[in-house]
């Protein structure tokens, strides 16, 4: 029994030094940053690649709208995107027309808009 008592008194547990510590506390900060960091470069990379997704889309409706020589206001859903165009008056002799453009999510969240000065060809 004395022999049993002995040991259990004379055994301790091994710890931790404040120095390993330390270097674990700052091998888990230094990942987390590191996970953060692409966390939020993925999230804006969305924005981004939704962003140049409907400047493309307004591009497109632009050129038509030059080429039809379509000058109405309207609203039109295409690719998943709603698109409004609004059609103004430039100068007073109505020779040029300002048509804006403007790309909202299916949720009516706007993603992107273009303006632009257009020629009226008669």
């Amino acid at each position: 029994m004395d022999q049993l008592k002995g040991k259990i008194i004379n055994t301790s547990l091994q710890g931790s030094s404040i120095v390993e510590t330390i270097t674990a506390l700052l091998i888990i900060v230094i990942s987390f940053g590191a996970g953060m960091s692409i966390y939020l470069n993925v999230i804006t990379n969305e924005q981004t690649i939704s962003k140049t997704k409907a400047n493309i889309i307004l591009e497109t409706v632009m050129t038509e709208t030059i080429e039809q020589q379509r000058y109405l206001d309207e609203t039109i859903q295409l690719h998943g995107l709603i698109i409004e165009r609004a059609i103004s008056v430039f100068t007073a002799e109505e020779s040029h027309r300002i048509c804006a453009i403007t790309a909202y999510h299916q949720n009516g969240q706007k993603i992107h808009s273009i303006k632009r000065v257009i020629p009226v060809l008669e």
